[in-house]
């Protein structure tokens, strides 16, 4: 419950009105049963009792069941509807803060995830805190309001009755639900972990669906998966069984208060302290209450697979690296200047260190080294996508970590090699670079990537489906339009990582060339391993150990 409250502490404060009156429909519904079931039982046992006497008052005990009936169902409608709404919205916002985190984080610390389980929690994890609302929250409280309100009542007429009664509900809604939970806690973290296992091992194998075939590992893949499912279930038994007894003990106490409220009830009658249809209402209206708390065993037997749902969205939130932001605005142009500046992830294991550049406005720099020599990690850092271990990245004399994030990457923008190709049309691709750019502009940019023939050949031109991952257009056709994409974005510093991976020669010059072309006064760093038109580049750089060497 403690990871539950760190998560939703602010929104249900927030919300506190919202949250109040869903309690207080559910405690109306609760209040409108156990009433409905006491005056029921006290009318049929006063009517039975009565049937000798020559009058009988039937419209003022049948108008008050049939108020409390109406009450009931109108109540149990408005009740699903607040408490839905609150759970819904409680979803969306762990949802949507879930996901601003992750937006937050830089590359390396958010490529230490499976995507597979970045999914799994941001669907399955806070799907699984809804339980926690609905099953225990609010059963609990409208549990503990309706029966200590029943039991002052019960008390009035019987004292022990009400004593007896008060004490049976904390066990069944308190201690039993607590038991349970304890006992449930252990195997329903390790749920949660198996639950997420499959999903990654899921997306993961659907995503190298090509290889699985390829290699003949479609028997293991469905082995292994088939494995996961087997466990899945045998835990979820484990935890049904937990639930199963906690209901049983729950069933024993009501039985224990029925058979008390009688045995009070008969000791009460005989001393005419009590009537009989006064007795026979006050035993049936404490049936009413163990029907609330039957959600309760649900609710605690899944509270341990919350906690650890909790618990992974907890770990997203409260991750050490942020990409850093701060204050101070970047010019519109700039030189771009390093000095003694060290990259990577451990300053006691720097990929590159001593880095001095010096790139004016409107240069062209080629940085060579074989791979996973840390270009890759310097564009970032230049960037300011991942915090510097030492020295500074300054663009017009500003430290770009001390930038605002959003204003950062106005001015800056990347084509690298791993630009991805969104599901969905080639006008949304497109206006990911500029979301207020009219037809003639993404028809502009396409002409310059040489795509705009191509589209055109389309039949719903820039509307056109692409697939996911751009799977209906080629290698070329798919970078062609990130490069577009770079285009229309208003950046005035171009970051560019291997863009010519996986092209041909002739492909990959010639996409270079139109980029350098299209930069114009842009500024463009370029990391890669590949050759290179000559004469395209102004500085030269080469990696060599952990250090940048100027070759021309």
């Amino acid at each position: 419950m403690t990871l539950w409250w760190g998560l939703c502490r602010d929104w249900l404060v927030r919300r506190r009105w919202l949250v109040l009156g869903s309690i207080l429909v559910a405690l109306g519904t609760v209040v409108a049963g156990v009433g409905l079931l006491a005056v029921a039982g006290w009318f049929l046992t006063g009517t039975f009792i009565a049937a000798s006497m020559l009058s009988f008052n039937l419209f003022g005990p049948s108008a008050l069941v049939r108020g409390l009936s109406m009450w009931r169902i109108a109540s149990r409608y408005v009740e699903r509807i607040t408490g839905h709404t609150v759970t819904l919205e409680l979803q969306a916002e762990i949802r949507a803060q879930t996901f601003a985190q992750l937006m937050q984080l830089p590359p390396s610390e958010l490529a230490k995830y499976r995507d597979g389980d970045l999914v799994a929690r941001l669907v399955n994890d806070v799907e699984r805190l809804d339980s926690v609302y609905l099953l225990l929250v609010v059963p609990t409280c409208t549990a503990l309001l309706g029966g200590g309100m029943y039991s002052w009542l019960t008390g009035s007429q019987m004292p022990w009755g009400g004593v007896a009664l008060a004490a049976v509900i904390i066990v069944a809604a308190v201690l039993i639900p607590y038991v349970v939970a304890r006992k449930a806690a252990a195997g329903g973290m390790q749920l949660a972990a198996q639950v997420a296992q499959a999903r990654s091992v899921l997306h993961d194998t659907i995503a190298a669906h090509v290889d699985v075939v390829v290699f003949n590992a479609t028997d293991s893949a469905k082995a292994r998966f088939e494995q996961l499912s087997r466990l899945l279930s045998a835990q979820r038994e484990k935890l049904a069984a937990i639930a199963s007894w906690g209901s049983l003990w729950q069933q024993c106490c009501m039985a224990l208060t029925i058979v008390a409220l009688v045995a009070i009830g008969v000791d009460a009658y005989s001393k005419e302290l009590l009537t009989g249809p006064m007795w026979v209402g006050l035993v049936l209206g404490a049936l009413g209450l163990f029907e609330i708390m039957a959600p309760l065993m649900r609710g605690a037997a899944g509270l341990g697979v919350a906690s650890a749902a909790a618990s992974r969205l907890g770990m997203l939130r409260s991750a050490d690296e942020k990409m850093p932001s701060g204050s101070t605005l970047l010019p519109d142009h700039g030189e771009l200047l390093t000095q003694d500046l060290h990259v990577g992830f451990d300053v006691n294991v720097p990929l590159l260190k001593d880095v001095t550049l010096r790139i004016p406005q409107g240069g062209r720099c080629l940085i060579r080294g074989v791979s996973g020599s840390g270009k890759t990690t310097l564009l970032q850092t230049l960037m300011g996508v991942q915090p510097a271990l030492v020295g500074q990245v300054l663009y017009g004399e500003v430290d770009v970590q001390q930038s605002p994030t959003d204003q950062r990457f106005q001015r800056f923008a990347l084509l690298s090699q791993h630009s991805t190709v969104f599901m969905g049309s080639l006008r949304y691709n497109l206006t990911l670079g500029c979301a207020n750019a009219s037809d003639e502009q993404l028809w502009d940019a396409l002409q310059r990537v040489r795509l705009a023939d191509f589209v055109r050949s389309l039949p719903e031109g820039l509307d056109s489906w692409i697939g996911e991952g751009g799977n209906t257009l080629s290698t070329g056709q798919a970078r062609r339009l990130c490069l577009a994409r770079i285009v229309l974005a208003p950046a005035s510093v171009w970051f560019l990582d291997e863009p010519t991976s996986g092209l041909d020669r002739a492909n990959a010059h010639a996409l270079l060339q139109d980029v350098l072309q299209f930069a114009g006064t842009r500024s463009v760093i370029m990391v890669s391993h590949d050759e290179v038109p000559e004469g395209c580049f102004e500085q030269e750089w080469q990696v060599q150990g952990e250090t940048l060497q100027r070759v021309a």
